[in-house]
């Protein structure tokens, strides 16, 4: 397996950054709040884009070879054709994997996670290299401002905690009061409509993640898993197509 540098410095970087573009466009208010076009807009994430490449194709990588990067077709997430997951080897064999955030991660660490060597992963790089950059870059382009606005959101999410721990949460239907919104309309007959749209959607994004998984796991000597919807939900056919 290739590390994420190492796939980074062999792929094209014009390709790159225009995918980055792609899933990383400027927001509404964020061009409201700088006073630019959408045009300069569009170019201050791409220099932005273009001098993180160029400092993270630099650092040393930390040697790492457990943490690996995997991706998987989805019908959920919405703007999106694919979903990346970064997740430990050493838990490849749990009953369930689970997924990790690399937003907060060190960039010299980041450089030294692992790709998978699968077909998904090999057919879709561009487009999952530029997901990865995007939570990358989250907190910004520089590693200073990174730097700073991790150690804030540190804070804050402290802050949370102890709000939580005090019982100070709201509601959903709270929290519209509290906006001065209108109070949100029930259709019952709609919300169970599109709860099993979102049903069927979700078992099949689970189908394809799990395939994904059993691939990696053959691929290091591991016994592949069967495939097993959440305990009382409703299981499709095994055979559910996959966009791949």
């Amino acid at each position: 397996m290739k590390t994420l540098q190492q796939w980074i410095k062999e792929v094209d970087t014009d390709e790159l950054v225009h995918a980055f573009l792609l899933a990383s466009p400027p927001a509404f208010w964020e061009i409201k709040a700088h006073g630019v076009g959408v045009g300069e807009a569009f170019q201050r994430i791409e220099d932005g884009i273009r001098k993180f490449i160029s400092e993270f194709l630099k650092l040393s990588a930390v040697d790492n070879q457990d943490k690996v990067f995997f991706a998987y077709p989805t019908q959920v997430d919405l703007g999106k054709d694919t979903i990346v997951n970064l997740i430990y080897l050493s838990e490849i064999d749990n009953d369930y994997v689970e997924h990790y955030d690399w937003m907060m991660s060190n960039r010299d660490q980041l450089a030294g996670y692992l790709i998978a060597d699968t077909q998904f992963n090999e057919e879709n790089i561009i487009e999952i290299l530029a997901d990865i950059l995007e939570e990358a870059t989250f907190f910004g382009y520089s590693d200073q401002s990174f730097q700073e606005r991790r150690a804030e959101v540190h804070q804050e999410l402290e802050e949370s905690l102890k709000a939580v721990e005090q019982g100070k949460t709201y509601s959903l239907d709270e929290l519209w009061e509290h906006l001065g919104l209108p109070p949100r309309k029930k259709d019952l007959e709609e919300e169970k409509l599109r709860s099993a749209m979102f049903k069927a959607k979700r078992h099949l994004d689970i189908y394809c993640r799990e395939r994904e998984l059993n691939e990696i796991r053959r691929a290091h000597g591991k016994k592949e898993h069967p495939f097993i919807f959440p305990q009382n939900d409703e299981v499709l056919d095994g055979n559910s197509p996959c966009n791949n």
